[in-house]
């Protein structure tokens, strides 16, 4: 349980609930008389027992609350930016903006410009990072995903992603692609054009395919983020 002069405790649910209905902190009772689903604490009192929680009625499927696929996954198309490998994100958004700049106009003015100080002035909305290994690898800052948002970046085809990088990326509603080989064949500057429904690639070098979301991750980029599916299904009447 820890020092008595401690302010936090880490306790078993039964401590929790036995000390919540005395006051102070005790252990359960090994009372063998106690019923099952019951716990007693020490010294006489009042008893804790375990109630049922009410069963939650499901939750709404994304394809529940009117959202139509077609209408979510226009094709993407625009200009290619390629980077290498390991770009991280201190180099994707410049630690040294996490606490003075607020905006996403601010953010996008600044997204990359240690790495290509031309592509916050020319970057265009449906323009396409394409990069090698491990894009986004460092801290969770999720301006490292909003800043090449507000910039007008939807999708990102790269060789592999850090995890909590591809995560906020879906969080915010933009779609990271795994793609070796479409990464192998683009070409700086070429336009290109990714198709979400049937999952490809197009490019002057070919037509490639790329693995699907899962199911829960695309209904969140269905959705356009976290954010905005949570909402969706707070305010659907079955919510």
């Amino acid at each position: 349980m820890g020092e008595p002069e401690s302010e936090v405790y880490l306790a078993s649910p039964a401590v929790v609930a036995a000390s919540a209905a005395a006051g102070r902190i005790v252990a359960p009772a090994d009372d063998a008389s106690a019923s099952e689903g019951e716990i007693s604490k020490q010294d006489e009192g009042p008893q804790v027992q375990w109630l049922a929680s009410p069963t939650a009625a499901p939750r709404p499927r994304t394809s529940d609350l009117g959202l139509r696929t077609s209408d979510l996954r226009p094709p993407i198309s625009g200009r290619a930016w390629k980077y290498g490998d390991h770009v991280n994100t201190d180099v994707i958004f410049p630690g040294k903006y996490t606490y003075t700049l607020r905006t996403p106009e601010e953010f996008a003015a600044h997204a990359l410009e240690d790495l290509d100080p031309d592509f916050a002035a020319n970057v265009q909305p449906g323009d396409i990072i394409v990069a090698g290994e491990n894009w986004g690898a460092g801290s969770s800052r999720e301006q490292a995903v909003t800043a090449l948002k507000a910039a007008g970046v939807r999708v990102i085809i790269a060789k592999s992603f850090a995890r909590i990088y591809f995560r906020n990326m879906v969080n915010n509603g933009m779609l990271p692609i795994i793609a070796p080989a479409a990464v192998d064949a683009i070409q700086p500057g070429e336009r290109v054009t990714v198709d979400p429904n049937a999952h490809r690639i197009h490019c002057a070098a070919g037509d490639f395919p790329f693995p699907p979301l899962s199911p829960t991750l695309q209904a969140l980029l269905d959705a356009g983020g976290l954010i905005p599916h949570i909402t969706s299904i707070l305010s659907s009447p079955n919510a």
